[in-house]
Formats: C-alpha cells, structure tokens, sequence
C-alpha cells in the first residue's frame, strides 16, 4: 500500500493520454482522500430556446459573398428557435429541426467554412442542438463538430458543458460525455465545471462501472478542478460508488473507506440551511447516497452517529467550489 500511495502522489501530467489517466486514476483518490483528511427534463417539455435572442451574431462577420440584393430571410435556426417557444414539437418535427439547425452550424465553423455569409453562430445554438436531440446518436453527431469550433477562434462556456453533461444523463448516455472529457486532444471540450463533474458522477456512480468513476475522478486532476474529495457531493457519490462495488472489488473497499475520513471533514465544513420542501434532483440524489453510505459503513460496524448528526441539520446548501 505504500507503494500505492507514493506513485499517487506524483502529479499527473496535464498532457498526459487518457488511458494513463485512468491507470492512475484509484491511486489518485486514495492519496486525494488522505490528503485532505486535515432542471424538469427538456427531453418531453418542448421548451428548448428559453434564452433570449437568435443564434447568431452580428458582430466579426465571415467575409460576405457579393450576390444581388434579396431580402434577407429566416435562418433555418432562427426559425427552429422562433417555433420551439411554443410547446412541445412532435418528433418528426423535431428531428427535422435537429437536421436543419446542425447543417447550419457544422458548415458555418472551422478554418474553412463551407458557408461564408453575414450569419455567424451564436454560442447558443449548442444548447439548442443539445435540447433538440432525443437519442444517443444525435448527440454524437453534434460532438464531432466541438473542435471545429474551437479552430474558429470560439470558445464554450461552462454552461454548454452543464447542459451537455445534463443531456447525456437525460438521454441515459453519460459514457458518451465521459468519452468527450477523456478524449480532449479531439474534442477539445474541456470539463471546466464542478457542477458538470458533480452531475457526470451522480449519472455514472449508480448504474454504471465503477471504472469510469474511477476514469473521471482522475480527469478532476487533468482538467484542474478543485479536488473531488473536498466536494462533499461528488465525494459522497464516489464513497457511494466504492461501496456498491466493494462486494465485487476489495480495491473499491479500500478507496471507500480511505475516502470516509474527508467525507466526513468535508461535510462538517458544509454549511446548512432549514429543510425546504422542494430540493433539486442532484441534491435529492446526494441525500441518498449519503443514506446508502451511512447504512452501508453501519453494517460493517462502523461509527456513523457523524453522517447522522449532520443529516438533522435538515436540507443543506452546497458551499462553492
């Protein structure tokens, strides 16, 4: 265990591959764990375009063709964002928006732009694109053209990753954002956001391998947020994780309960606040989790009057990362 734990601290590279990533990525959290001891789905309502605005800017233009003058019509995503306001869209529509809105964007994008006109794309077409999208494939489809727009001088903000991570959870695909984040060199759409990881992890910490949390807790490191064992969601859906897994896996036994020591610091520095009657998904999902551990850690004979305490404080606030 030594061992484990002095290659653990060596700091991994920002360049290094994926694939080492995860080879490293349990030592990581043990030596993580020790050293810090001291929205309604949009996928069925409709309502895809609430931001303000069309698609597009006015502003650094692509060089215009010179053709006659014509009046100037409708994009065909200022059209999809003009109709998606109203309600739901039946699926044959929607797909066709779908086809319509990443045709305009994918040949609007990139060092050689296969359309050069007034009409550039606005940032918000990527929630729209990811709104619009019902199945996995879609969503794949919209990923191959992230870099593109990176080589175009743009740039996504934290709020395109939340809600690409959200989709991939909605749409029951959160390996496919996992395999975006792991894979930046082609992607080049980085997880920028605690709150991404924090849904990504909730997505991937019940029903999926315990690998691929292992796989995104090293990307914490990669991508430099803060570190998951002083998130008191994120480290209690992977303290959750390990033990769902530690019947199967010693190794996810020892993670799990080497990571109790700074769930436990993390949550006593979490402030609280009275218990509200609504409490949103991730939160919910966080309380049941913690639940899971507290029952999990007391069948093992193990103190957990800390994680009840806690829990009487009622609904908490989760302090900023």
């Amino acid at each position: 265990m030594a061992a484990v734990l002095a290659r653990a601290l060596r700091p991994l590279p920002r360049h290094a591959s994926t694939a080492l990533a995860s080879r490293h990525a349990l030592r990581h959290i043990h030596a993580t764990a020790i050293a810090h001891k001291s929205k309604k789905s949009a996928a069925n309502d409709g309502t895809l375009f609430d931001d303000s605005g069309d698609l597009f800017s006015d502003s650094t233009p692509a060089p215009v063709a010179t053709t006659s003058a014509q009046p100037a019509k409708p994009s065909p995503a200022q059209r999809t964002s003009d109709r998606g306001r109203h309600g739901k869209l039946a699926p044959d529509v929607r797909a066709a928006k779908f086809e319509e809105l990443l045709t305009f964007v994918s040949t609007r994008i990139g060092l050689r732009p296969a359309v050069r006109d007034a009409l550039q794309v606005r940032s918000s077409a990527w929630t729209h694109l990811f709104g619009l999208a019902t199945t996995r494939e879609q969503l794949e489809r919209v990923t191959v053209h992230f870099s593109k727009f990176i080589e175009s001088g743009r740039k996504f903000e934290d709020r395109h990753v939340e809600t690409f991570v959200r989709r991939c959870a909605e749409l029951k695909c959160p390996d496919l954002a996992l395999a975006v984040f792991s894979d930046r060199p082609k992607y080049r759409f980085d997880l920028s956001s605690p709150t991404a990881g924090r849904e990504l992890l909730n997505a991937l910490h019940r029903d999926r391998p315990l690998s691929e949390c292992i796989e995104l807790s090293a990307l914490y490191q990669l991508y430099e947020l803060p570190p998951l064992a002083a998130d008191p969601v994120a480290c209690t859906l992977l303290v959750d994780a390990c033990l769902r897994a530690a019947p199967k896996s010693p190794h996810a036994g020892t993670v799990a309960h080497a990571l109790v020591p700074a769930l436990q610091d993390t949550l006593a520095k979490t402030p609280r606040k009275p218990a509200q009657k609504a409490a949103g998904r991730l939160t919910r999902s966080w309380m049941q989790a913690l639940g899971h551990v507290e029952d999990a850690l007391k069948g093992k004979g193990q103190k957990v009057n800390w994680i009840q305490e806690w829990r009487t404080g009622g609904q908490v606030r989760v302090a900023a990362v």
